[in-house]
């Protein structure tokens, strides 16, 4: 049937008679990917993707013309692909959905960012959200927020999708209550294990309201965080308190360093391993002695750039291993790149510390790197030690060089 029929005669077809309804709304699904099965580990997994690049009818069958019992298989783990222009649009569909039709282990939302200026001024999004979120349940153990770059729908249409689905989530709201929801949707963060966000969405301040309740989690074990810009990493970092955290990784686009208050090893004491990095094109013009000293808890695993005058740690007795990564890959600024990362293997040069594994990732084009300055000369060892810190045991190095248009990897190990 599948093969022999396109999408018009499948929906005629599930007109026809109740027996082929449902036979005929599941081809009809999974040929626009609305829904995909796949087998792992003993375990069915369901894929469901509510976007915008599919077909509004196809996500009105899914989430109101199935019966309630048509997902309830043994071993099934559901995961849940929305845009946020989906979820305006079928807000007041997907809570009764999620709520008594399947229940959901991990959820990726997804946003445009063009869009990021009309959350400011648009007041539905934040609570689409929170009703999202109130129909997760205890079942759902990831959250993932993640932002794209384009989107399949012009920028009017979207912006009629905002606005024409008001009217039921005001409804939806009102008969609920704001604080039934924002309960809901709390215990929902409870028992939720992997958060992952881009924070570019809470730039606007109506959605900046949102963060307390995304990293209210107390279950929350593992937490990423990706940040346009130090400033909103810096107040995320200075509320955030999870209790079973374990691992924390960070990446801000832009070049200030990023600081630990004193206060987060208490708020944060199940945490072992870390990662600040930046990433972006421009260089740290502040001298290495006036940077700051990275002052990190104990960890069994610490990764961060190299733009800081140093790194101390409350206990090392535990630490098994140190990434360093340059803090920016522009071909003029390597010399500098490497500079910084010499200034931080050499800060545990004779200090008390247990040895550890230490990793250096060397910017690209490292081979051409000089005719990118007017002296043509390389000036990566300047002032540096002739010894390195006798407390490393092994040394990675992560060389990228680029000839003949292939990008090689190499690494060295040992010492």
């Amino acid at each position: 049937m599948n093969e022999y029929l396109d999408s018009a005669d499948i929906l005629t077809m599930a007109r026809t008679c109740k027996s082929l309804r449902l036979r005929c709304y599941d081809i009809y699904l999974h040929r626009h990917k609305v829904i995909s099965f796949s087998q792992s580990f003993r375990k069915l997994r369901l894929r469901i993707q509510i976007l915008d690049n599919v077909p509004q009818l196809a996500i009105y069958i899914l989430l109101s013309a199935l019966p309630p019992s048509h997902f309830a298989l043994e071993n099934l783990t559901v995961s849940v692909d929305i845009d946020t222009l989906s979820l305006l649009d079928f807000s007041d569909l997907i809570r009764p959905f999620f709520e008594t039709r399947i229940k959901v282990s991990s959820v990726f939302l997804y946003f445009n960012h063009s869009d990021l200026p009309i959350y400011n001024t648009y007041s539905q999004l934040p609570l689409a959200i929170i009703t999202l979120l109130s129909s997760l349940g205890t079942d759902c153990l990831s959250l993932n927020i993640e932002g794209k770059e384009s989107s399949g729908r012009p920028k009017v249409k979207r912006t009629q999708a905002r606005m024409k689905r008001r009217s039921p989530l005001a409804v939806q709201a009102s008969s609920m209550g704001i604080y039934t929801l924002d309960s809901a949707a709390r215990r929902s963060m409870y028992n939720i294990l992997m958060v992952d966000l881009d924070l570019a969405i809470f730039e606007p301040s109506r959605m900046r309201k949102l963060l307390p309740l995304l990293l209210s989690g107390s279950s929350v074990v593992d937490l990423t965080l990706s940040s346009p810009n130090s400033a909103i990493i810096q107040g995320v970092l200075q509320d955030l308190q999870l209790p079973s955290m374990e691992t924390l990784k960070v990446t801000v686009h832009d070049i200030l360093p990023i600081t630990l208050p004193p206060y987060f090893s208490s708020q944060n004491p199940k945490i072992q391993r870390m990662s600040l990095l930046n990433v972006g094109h421009e260089t740290n013009t502040i001298p290495y002695h006036k940077r700051p000293i990275l002052r990190l808890p104990p960890l069994t695993k610490a990764t961060f750039s190299a733009n800081y005058s140093g790194w101390l740690m409350a206990n090392n007795s535990s630490l098994a291993s140190v990434e360093v990564h340059p803090p920016t890959t522009s071909n003029d600024m390597i010399c500098d790149s490497i500079r910084s990362m010499i200034k931080v293997i050499n800060c545990y040069n004779h200090t008390p510390a247990s040895a550890f594994s230490h990793g250096l990732t060397l910017p690209v084009h490292l081979s051409s790197h000089t005719t990118s300055t007017s002296q043509l000369t390389c000036t990566c060892f300047d002032g540096a030690e002739d010894e390195v810190a006798s407390n490393i045991r092994v040394l990675h190095l992560c060389v990228y060089t680029l000839n003949a248009d292939v990008l090689v990897r190499t690494s060295l190990f040992g010492l």
